[in-house]
Protein backbone atom coordinates (compact mmCIF):
# COMPACT_ATOMS: atom_id res chain seq x y z
CA UNK A 1 0.00 0.00 0.00
CA UNK A 2 1.40 3.38 -1.02
CA UNK A 3 0.84 6.19 1.75
CA UNK A 4 1.70 9.59 0.79
CA UNK A 5 1.29 12.32 3.17
CA UNK A 6 0.60 15.99 1.45
CA UNK A 7 2.35 18.52 3.52
CA UNK A 8 3.10 21.03 0.70
CA UNK A 9 0.40 23.22 2.68
CA UNK A 10 2.53 23.67 5.59
CA UNK A 11 4.99 26.94 5.01
CA UNK A 12 7.55 24.73 7.50
CA UNK A 13 8.03 21.68 8.91
CA UNK A 14 8.48 22.68 12.21
CA UNK A 15 5.36 22.18 13.91
CA UNK A 16 4.65 18.78 12.65
CA UNK A 17 7.58 16.80 12.85
CA UNK A 18 6.00 14.79 15.25
CA UNK A 19 3.11 13.99 13.56
CA UNK A 20 4.99 12.83 10.49
CA UNK A 21 7.75 10.68 12.90
CA UNK A 22 4.63 8.96 14.23
CA UNK A 23 2.73 8.34 11.30
CA UNK A 24 5.79 7.11 9.48
CA UNK A 25 6.94 5.08 12.03
CA UNK A 26 3.14 3.46 12.28
CA UNK A 27 3.09 2.90 8.52
CA UNK A 28 6.68 1.27 7.85
CA UNK A 29 5.22 -1.01 10.70
CA UNK A 30 2.99 -2.47 8.46
CA UNK A 31 5.72 -2.43 5.42
CA UNK A 32 3.47 0.25 3.52
CA UNK A 33 5.49 2.57 1.41
CA UNK A 34 5.31 5.96 2.94
CA UNK A 35 5.95 9.09 1.16
CA UNK A 36 5.87 12.61 1.79
CA UNK A 37 4.27 14.55 -1.52
CA UNK A 38 4.09 17.75 -2.46
CA UNK A 39 1.09 16.92 -5.20
CA UNK A 40 -1.44 13.87 -5.47
CA UNK A 41 -0.98 11.46 -7.89
CA UNK A 42 -2.63 7.97 -9.02
CA UNK A 43 0.31 6.26 -7.44
CA UNK A 44 -1.42 6.88 -3.84
CA UNK A 45 -3.93 4.35 -2.12
CA UNK A 46 -4.45 6.50 1.08
CA UNK A 47 -4.01 10.60 0.63
CA UNK A 48 -3.09 11.97 4.27
CA UNK A 49 -3.07 15.39 4.84
CA UNK A 50 -2.20 17.17 7.93
CA UNK A 51 -4.65 20.35 8.48
CA UNK A 52 -3.06 23.91 7.57
CA UNK A 53 -5.98 25.69 6.16
CA UNK A 54 -3.86 29.32 6.88
CA UNK A 55 -1.41 28.77 4.36
CA UNK A 56 -3.13 29.17 0.88
CA UNK A 57 -6.34 27.06 2.12
CA UNK A 58 -7.33 27.15 -1.72
CA UNK A 59 -4.35 24.76 -2.79
CA UNK A 60 -5.44 22.64 0.20
CA UNK A 61 -8.91 22.54 -0.82
CA UNK A 62 -7.83 21.87 -4.63
CA UNK A 63 -5.84 19.27 -3.72
CA UNK A 64 -8.51 16.98 -1.66
CA UNK A 65 -11.10 17.90 -4.71
CA UNK A 66 -8.70 15.63 -6.88
CA UNK A 67 -8.23 13.57 -4.39
CA UNK A 68 -11.64 12.95 -4.40
CA UNK A 69 -12.55 12.89 -8.29
CA UNK A 70 -9.58 10.19 -8.18
CA UNK A 71 -11.61 8.34 -5.74
CA UNK A 72 -8.66 7.85 -3.26
CA UNK A 73 -9.10 7.06 -0.13
CA UNK A 74 -8.13 10.29 1.97
CA UNK A 75 -7.63 11.34 5.58
CA UNK A 76 -7.90 14.84 7.50
CA UNK A 77 -5.41 15.10 10.56
CA UNK A 78 -6.71 17.50 12.35
CA UNK A 79 -4.18 18.84 15.28
CA UNK A 80 -5.56 22.02 16.81
CA UNK A 81 -7.61 21.60 19.76
CA UNK A 82 -11.34 23.77 19.73
CA UNK A 83 -12.28 25.56 22.34
CA UNK A 84 -15.88 25.91 23.04
CA UNK A 85 -16.15 29.14 20.82
CA UNK A 86 -14.63 26.64 17.88
CA UNK A 87 -11.21 28.56 17.81
CA UNK A 88 -8.27 27.01 16.93
CA UNK A 89 -4.38 27.30 18.48
CA UNK A 90 -5.32 28.01 22.21
CA UNK A 91 -2.30 27.69 24.57
CA UNK A 92 -3.79 28.15 28.03
CA UNK A 93 -1.82 26.01 30.50
CA UNK A 94 -4.78 23.50 30.42
CA UNK A 95 -4.56 22.54 26.80
CA UNK A 96 -0.95 22.85 27.22
CA UNK A 97 -0.80 19.66 29.89
CA UNK A 98 -3.29 17.95 27.76
CA UNK A 99 -1.12 18.11 24.60
CA UNK A 100 2.13 16.99 26.20
CA UNK A 101 0.52 14.48 28.38
CA UNK A 102 0.03 12.07 25.87
CA UNK A 103 3.36 11.58 23.91
CA UNK A 104 3.54 10.54 20.09
CA UNK A 105 6.37 7.88 21.47
CA UNK A 106 4.03 6.32 23.66
CA UNK A 107 1.20 5.30 21.24
CA UNK A 108 3.87 4.06 18.79
CA UNK A 109 4.95 1.89 21.54
CA UNK A 110 1.66 1.09 22.18
CA UNK A 111 0.84 -0.02 18.65
CA UNK A 112 4.22 -1.82 18.21
CA UNK A 113 2.73 -4.03 21.25
CA UNK A 114 -0.12 -4.84 19.86
CA UNK A 115 1.44 -6.12 16.54
CA UNK A 116 3.65 -8.17 18.51
CA UNK A 117 0.99 -9.92 20.50
CA UNK A 118 -0.63 -10.87 17.01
Amino acid sequence: MNVHLYISNHKAIKGIEDYIYALKEIFNSYDYKFSLVDKITEEADLFLVIEEFTNEPEKIIQQLRKAKSLSLKTCLIHTEFPNKNFFFNIFSRKDLFFRKSIPAEIILKLNNLKNKNK
